[in-house]
């Protein structure tokens, strides 16, 4: 069964799920939930689950949105918007999976929810994609902070656990340990974007069957539904035959009327939460009830049963000797004693409840973990590398994506997987509605910045942001970027030569500081900047200051005191906005007039006409931000 968004998912609003920040216009979907503290752009649509929704139900919806089915179908409604765009403004296409697409809340509104959704998934993936996050430089560096006096963030840092290997060991990181921090950083979050790789493959394939796009399942780890290869708990590595499957589907259209009741007390989670399948094959039986997690049969005999009771027992014996335990009831005794019945199924579902379930990574049944998946190595890519070695392709996608295009399933993966991976490549190329899907222009590209490009400006923003320490401002006045380099010098962190082979020469952002040019001192002509973090009164005292400084100490002419005038003259307005109340440390004066008196006696003293001053004052466009003089 299939419900919209316009049902009980629609109300659009700005918490919920998300796009990132350019979904509205992109190439492929991705949602993510947020958790609070963000602000996200206008046109970016953003869904909300009614009020009572658990985390688990955003989860459960999030898979399913993520899914290649979702982004088939949102391409299908949404309008494309083409590749690149010319001089002439004109919209022209390349490749398919480089088209841009326009997501809009109200076509998302009609997308087709399926009752049994993919939340096992979508909870793995969202576990993960939070501890790539917190493997990323600007994650681990912000986190360094902590271990600094000074910092902005210490308190908050500090509040937070740990995931750095030496932070967690209880040490106190040094800078030149950094290097080594985001080496083995870098490992793991490689290591978990291939594991999410991995189980989005799980998605889109569980996502075929739940559309009704495939009968099979093709996935390694089995589905709640107890539909992947194998099923959950058992020891089946091979493929249910097609009789099996069929028989399967006739006897769910002829149950008896015990079958009937049992499934309707059962489906749905609705007894103790537990999910619950009908006439499930496990070769070479179709068991009537199943409980893929608590790996738990019903069989519901009729009278006719009676008489092949050392049957049952075999199958009984050879369920249990795949882990598969099973609960006989007569079909008599569901119909008279129906409670007493469901007081023994929800006996047997929480008999051991202090165990703990398996991590949903690794596969149930005796196999190991999902193995890891790069990219280049999903099923469609290496169908489209075998069409680009005979010739038949030709496509820029691994290029884009920095990817090896390969013709071979990878041997280090095992022999099982190897299996069902040829299983995908053959379905691809023989089930029309699959090979549609299963296409770049579908598919999750995975695209990444690149980690140098991270890590270079990770490094950058923090030696940038100990600049803006306290430490380095102990006084409200000018600095040149030397003074600053002097005060870096005598900083230990800033000593230690990991951060410069790392970062590069020291430079002062235009974001971060005020620069002043041509207004520095003879003896030191490195460039003047002042802090953005002052606000309009902090820096007009700061700026009046360095011209008193120039004027008596440097003895500066006219001419070179003009600019300095002018950049104050400029700050007057915002001091009167903010900052025009009587001060008492100026004997009452109001800062805005303080300072304008300051300019006329200053313009009178040096005989520098007061218009020359304000023709100075406006910055140029050229100049950049406000506050650079002349």
């Amino acid at each position: 069964m299939l419900q919209d968004l316009s049902g009980i998912y629609v109300k659009i609003t700005l918490s919920g799920y998300r796009w990132d920040t350019l979904a509205f216009n992109a190439t492929h979907n991705h949602f993510v939930l947020d958790r609070g503290g963000k602000v996200f752009n206008r046109s970016a649509p953003v869904i909300k689950l009614p009020e009572g929704a658990t985390e688990d139900d955003h989860l459960a919806l999030i898979g399913l949105l993520n899914s290649s089915t979702a982004c088939f179908w949102m391409k299908q409604m949404f309008h494309n918007k083409g590749s690149t765009v010319d001089a002439r403004g004109a919209r022209h296409t390349t490749d398919p999976f480089e088209n841009f697409y326009e997501f809009a809340g109200t076509g998302l509104k009609q997308f087709p929810v399926t009752d049994e959704k993919p939340l096992d998934l979508g909870r793995e993936l969202d576990r993960l994609a939070q501890e790539m996050a917190a493997c990323l430089p600007a994650a681990l560096l912000a986190e360094e902070e902590a271990h600094h006096e000074g910092t902005k963030s210490t308190k908050e840092a500090q509040s937070k656990k740990s995931s750095c290997p030496s932070c967690l060991r209880g040490e106190n990181k040094a800078a030149t340990e950094i290097r080594a921090c985001l080496d083995q950083a870098r490992e793991r979050a490689a290591s978990i974007r291939r594991r999410m790789i991995a189980l989005q493959e799980e998605l889109d394939w569980r996502c075929y069957r739940l559309y009704g796009i495939t009968e099979d399942e093709l996935t390694y780890l089995p589905s709640p539904s107890g539909r992947g290869v194998g099923g959950e708990g058992t020891k089946w590595h091979g493929v249910i035959p097609q009789y099996l499957l069929a028989n399967a589907r006739d006897l769910r259209k002829s149950q008896t009327d015990a079958e009937a009741l049992v499934w309707m007390l059962v489906r749905n989670r609705r007894l103790g939460g537990f999910k619950f399948r009908r006439q499930h094959p496990v070769p070479p039986y179709v068991l009537d009830i199943y409980c893929h997690e608590k790996q738990l049969a019903v069989e519901l005999d009729g009278g006719q049963h009676a008489e092949q009771r050392s049957r049952d027992e075999r199958r009984t014996r050879e369920l249990e000797a795949k882990g598969i335990r099973v609960l006989r009831f007569w079909n008599n005794q569901v119909l008279a004693e129906t409670e007493g019945v469901l007081e023994v199924l929800w006996s047997a579902l929480h008999e051991g409840d202090g165990v703990e379930s398996p991590h949903p990574n690794p596969s149930p049944g005796g196999r190991g973990a999902l193995p890891e998946i790069n990219l280049g190595e999903r099923a469609f890519e290496i169908l489209m590398a075998r069409k680009m070695a005979a010739g038949e392709l030709s496509t820029t996608w691994f290029d884009r994506h920095r990817s090896k295009p390969i013709t071979e399933i990878p041997a280090r993966w095992p022999e099982d997987y190897r299996r069902l991976v040829e299983r995908r490549i053959a379905m691809i190329e023989e089930d029309r509605n699959v090979g549609l899907i299963e296409r770049p222009e579908y598919k999750r590209r995975w695209n990444q910045e690149p980690w140098e490009v991270q890590e270079q400006r990770a490094l950058r923003g923090w030696l940038v942001d100990r600049l803006e320490t306290p430490a380095y401002w102990p006084d409200l006045e000018f600095q040149t970027t030397r003074r600053l380099a002097d005060r870096a010098g005598r900083d230990a962190d800033f000593l230690n030569t990991t951060f410069w082979r790392l970062r590069g020469a020291l430079d002062v952002p235009k974001e971060r500081f005020v620069s002043y040019p041509h207004c520095s001192k003879a003896a030191d002509p490195s460039l003047v900047v002042a802090w953005a973090g002052w606000d309009h009164l902090q820096q007009a005292q700061a700026l009046a200051a360095y011209d008193l400084n120039m004027k008596e100490q440097e003895g500066w002419a006219p001419e070179r005191l003009t600019p300095l005038l002018a950049g104050l003259l400029e700050l007057i307005p915002w001091v009167r906005q903010w900052h025009n109340d009587p001060d008492p440390n100026f004997s009452g004066a109001r800062m805005g007039d303080y300072f304008e008196s300051f300019i006329n006696e200053e313009a009178r003293e040096l005989r520098i006409p007061l218009g020359s001053i304000k023709i100075l004052a406006p910055a140029d466009k050229g100049r950049g931000r406000r506050g650079r003089a002349a």
